[in-house]
């Protein structure tokens, strides 16, 4: 796994050999999450996934969406400032994503909020009743108040 975590950090356009992926799901979720991280904007590779990858959590809870939200990258325009990109990629999506929660009840809208504060909401990070949910609602006002 060692070799696989250096190939991914270090060397951004070469892929993972095949000999190197591993058949346990434990391993490969973690090599997903260190993809989503090093590879920002580039989907998951097909020798990565492995069926319910997903809905895999770490640790602490959080989803490839969640890492996804919190590592990628704004893509840069030729004046020097960010364009935001919205949309949630389909792969990273299952039944249940919007409302899904972390070991500390934390969302994948949360998180955006969380991590992309410059970022309009993408309407598909909306589920029926966010806007009521204490939660998410304290945490988009303390963003707002401090931008």
């Amino acid at each position: 796994m060692c070799q696989i975590n250096e190939i991914i950090k270090n060397f951004n356009s070469i892929s993972i050999p095949d000999y190197l992926l591993y058949e346990s799901k434990i391993i490969n979720f973690d090599l997903i999450l260190y993809w989503i991280k090093y590879r920002k904007n580039k989907l998951v590779p097909e020798g990565l996934k492995y069926s319910g990858w997903q809905t895999d959590k770490d640790n602490d809870g959080h989803v490839a969406l969640m890492f996804w939200i919190a590592y990628r990258q704004n893509e840069p325009i030729r004046d020097g400032s960010l364009k935001p990109r919205s949309g949630i990629p389909d792969e990273l999506k299952y039944p249940g994503w919007q409302t899904d929660k972390d070991n500390c009840d934390i969302t994948p809208l949360m998180s955006w909020i969380q991590f992309r504060k410059n970022e309009p909401i993408p309407e598909e990070l909306k589920y029926p009743g966010w806007k009521t949910d204490a939660n998410c609602m304290w945490q988009y006002s303390i963003i707002v108040v401090m931008a």
